[in-house]
């Protein structure tokens, strides 16, 4: 579980417990089964508050299930929650250092992914500001640029043309269709039909954290305007 909802549960529970309230259990997926071989790209659809965001937190191993068995294997790339993993009190350039020096790269390395990010984000002076002056479409530059930077087996994102302005969505666009290709399996979770059709070989209609159909793009979108 993530620092974000270990804060934000117990946020929860201390104000219940002021309310007198018991505890409130919510199952955000029910009865999930599947399975990614290399070379799967999956898209998952589903109205918001259908769970989309809970399965790709959970594959990414920012939740843990309460049941069931998770099983991963080989590197994971992420781009779900803005911030997370992120000092905010950082600038750009600082995280991206910091990111850089945990993952191990060189000096020259490291100065590398500082001149890519901070080329592909095109965020200006911002770039040497604290993270958390920054708005939402300049965090989603700055976490798209560093998160694509590097190779991973398996690429997990939710939602990321969504945030952001016409320019960046095709120049993230583009940028994606490389790795996509580089990477071994993918998630992503769209309301796009398109981006499902583009990258996806497989996809998965979530409604009420219950899987209402699994095949590809084609079968479950038809099967998702018919429902």
């Amino acid at each position: 579980m993530s620092l974000f909802y270990s804060l934000a549960r117990s946020g929860a529970q201390r104000f219940m417990k002021k309310q007198g309230a018991g505890p409130v259990l919510v199952q955000g997926l029910k009865r999930i089964s599947f399975s990614l071989s290399e070379g799967d790209r999956m898209g998952v659809i589903g109205r918001n508050g259908s769970g989309k965001s809970t399965l790709l937190r959970t594959a990414a191993g920012y939740l843990k299930p309460s049941g069931g068995r998770l099983e991963v294997q080989g590197s994971i790339g992420t781009l779900i929650d803005l911030g997370i993993g992120i000092n905010g009190e950082r600038s750009a350039k600082e995280n991206v250092h910091f990111t850089g020096k945990l993952a191990g790269l060189k000096k020259a390395e490291i100065q590398a992914f500082d001149e890519d990010v901070q080329t592909f984000a095109d965020i200006g002076a911002f770039y040497h500001l604290p993270f958390d002056t920054y708005s939402s479409g300049m965090k989603l530059r700055i976490l798209f640029a560093m998160i694509t930077h590097f190779k991973r087996d398996i690429l997990i994102v939710d939602e990321v043309f969504g945030v952001g302005d016409t320019h960046f969505a095709e120049r993230a666009y583009e940028r994606m269709t490389g790795f996509v290709h580089t990477s071994k399996t993918m998630m992503l979770a769209t309301h796009s039909e398109g981006l499902l059709r583009q990258f996806c070989n497989k996809c998965m209609w979530l409604d009420n954290g219950q899987i209402r159909a699994l095949g590809t793009p084609d079968e479950v979108l038809e099967a998702y305007h018919a429902g």
